[in-house]
């Protein structure tokens, strides 16, 4: 069996891990982790492996469909692009073009986003074109961008294995980003990094943590005065590195004042020395 080997990117989440794709008589008969990768060096989730029977399976959509008379029939694409566009115009005139919305999901690409909007706002003239993407990152984005100025965190997925402790918040790596999670169960293993996990519920991620803050939903906020709250009283914080690179911290702490370890227990659920543990262990660690 001769196997031409092409090199690819996975788009199932957003890690971005390298592929290498291997294909047959112009059918991709194997896909597996590219050795070498940063992302993902070879390892891959269940995803890629079992991929290639998708692009032959005998029910995998080749063409547009319409409904007539309650069953799906094939339609050309010119046909289709012709009936989409009368029925935007039907309705753009009886409505107007705010009638009209676009939401996407997290696999579009920047190039796709980018010729949505031309269509929405160019063609059809609205604004209303939303994605999951802006939801599930917006308070990311906002966080990022008031306490480093840009949206986007100064790490990488090197620092895995350089880490001496893990603190997930509502995010179940193992299957979100499993090929990551895979790390940091490496790095756990091999290096004895400690995990704490805050999250109402009980999952496979939270399942391997030293720490698990099973918090009241909503509270999180709550939670990190509390742990913020402990690290400064305790002696944790190096007050004079934040006072040289941030502003407020003197109103920081009239804030936290308000959170003791007694308080954090009662809004979050979780006890007041699980708390105060999860502290003292993010205190202790190198970083």
């Amino acid at each position: 069996m001769v196997i031409a080997w092409h090199k690819s990117t996975c788009s199932f989440c957003g890690l971005g891990c390298g592929l290498m794709v291997g294909v047959e008589k112009e059918k991709i008969v194997i896909i597996q982790g590219m050795k070498g990768h940063p992302t993902n060096d070879g390892a891959t989730c269940l995803f890629p492996p079992n991929s290639p029977p998708i692009f032959t399976d005998k029910d995998r959509l080749k063409q547009p469909m319409i409904r007539r008379d309650s069953q799906l029939v094939p339609i050309s694409w010119d046909e289709v692009i012709k009936y989409v566009a009368s029925r935007f115009k039907k309705i753009i005139e009886d409505y107007g073009p705010n009638s009209i919305a676009f939401y996407g999901g997290a696999m579009n690409l920047t190039e796709e986003y980018y010729l949505i909007n031309k269509l929405m706002k160019g063609a059809i003239g609205t604004n209303n074109v939303e994605c999951s993407t802006r939801l599930c990152m917006a308070s990311s984005a906002a966080g990022f961008f008031s306490t480093l100025g840009a949206d986007a965190p100064p790490t990488c997925y090197a620092d895995v294995e350089l880490a001496d402790l893990f603190f997930i918040a509502g995010f179940n790596m193992a299957v979100s980003v499993p090929v990551l999670f895979q790390r940091l169960q490496a790095t756990k293993k091999s290096k004895g990094a400690k995990i704490i996990v805050v999250d109402p519920r009980r999952t496979k991620t939270s399942d391997i943590a030293d720490i698990h803050l099973q918090i009241r939903a909503g509270t999180d906020v709550a939670l990190n005065n509390t742990l913020a709250h402990i690290l400064l009283k305790e002696g944790y914080i190096n007050e004079d590195s934040v006072d040289h690179y941030t502003s407020g911290l003197d109103d920081l702490k009239i804030h936290l004042e308000k959170f003791p370890p007694s308080q954090g227990a009662e809004i979050t659920g979780c006890s007041e020395d699980l708390i105060v543990k999860a502290a003292h262990t993010i205190g202790e660690s190198k970083a």
